[in-house]
């Protein structure tokens, strides 16, 4: 039988060579994710036989796993093992965040053992780091105008600086206020994530930048190394000042992601106005999302 933990901020170094090793570049193959969502979705892992696996609990009482890390080969053992544990546990084999690579793999691991549902609210989005950096081209001119219509008429009362204890405080302050101004599903949720980030930020492996107007936060952006050429970018506020999310953006892809290829910025969660934001910044493609259903 497998023995889940609960993950903690000294299994950093166990899990974080594992997960950053993974090519997929979905969201949740990092550790700062699995920390920070911690009392939102509490996860679990196991290392057993050098696999490791990951077990999620959702607030409805459902589990799910992430497909095991493992090889091909290994796989079949290594899926019995958790149909066997979730069926202890009286559930179903669930698995979750499976990208199209994986769920392919899986199919092939096991024909027929699995059906899948595909969750395009949930698909990450995918940027080239260069477009992000620099905004070249026709495609990115709107973001350009922001971009120096802000800095014209900002001129020398902006600045950015790294988030760290000196400023954890006022980021925190600037995202509850953010909260206040933007209700929604969730919100305190993300409050917790953002609040575990900011106040570990070197412990867990992520960095933040943040931009002051007139001496005050008026954005930020936190993220962390997914793998050997993707940056992820988890969390991005800004205030409602005209051109402060094109600050933001740029400016984080520029300190964080000049020698990375691509950069993840997560799903749209179905919401429209945040679907319309990130496909304006015309991503390279988006890493499509399954849940994997035991079936036989």
């Amino acid at each position: 039988m497998l023995n889940f933990k609960a993950v903690a901020l000294e299994d950093r170094m166990l899990l974080e060579p594992v997960l950053r090793a993974q090519p997929y570049r979905i969201c949740d193959h990092c550790f700062a994710c699995l920390y920070i969502w911690e009392n939102t979705y509490p996860a679990q892992f196991c290392l057993d036989e050098d696999i490791l696996y990951i077990l999620y609990s959702y607030p409805d009482g459902s589990i799910a796993y992430q497909l095991p890390y493992c090889t091909h080969m290994q796989l079949p053992g290594a899926i019995e093992k958790i149909r066997r544990h979730a069926a202890a546990m009286g559930h179903v084999l669930n698995l979750a965040t499976l990208n199209e690579e994986q769920k392919n793999q899986l199919e092939s691991a096991l024909p027929g053992a699995f059906v899948y549902i595909q969750q395009p609210d949930y698909a990450d989005y995918i940027y080239y780091a260069q477009d992000l950096i620099t905004l070249r081209g026709k495609k990115f001119h709107a973001k350009r105008n922001y971009i120096n219509r802000f800095v014209q008429q900002y001129a020398g009362r902006f600045s950015f600086e790294a988030v760290g204890s000196a400023n954890a405080g006022e980021v925190l302050a600037f995202n509850a206020q953010w909260d206040v101004l933007h209700p929604g599903n969730g919100i305190a949720n993300e409050a917790d994530a953002v609040r575990r980030a900011v106040q570990n930020l070197d412990a867990i492996g992520m960095f933040g930048i943040a931009m002051r107007l007139d001496g005050e936060i008026a954005a930020f952006a936190l993220g962390t190394r997914l793998c050997a050429d993707t940056v992820l970018e988890q969390i991005e506020k800004a205030s409602d000042v005209t051109g402060a999310y094109q600050m933001i953006n740029q400016a984080f892809a520029q300190r964080f992601a000049a020698d990375c290829l691509y950069i993840n910025r997560e799903e749209d969660l179905g919401l429209e106005g945040l679907r319309k934001a990130k496909q304006s910044y015309n991503p390279a493609y988006l890493n499509m999302r399954y849940r994997a259903l035991w079936a036989l």
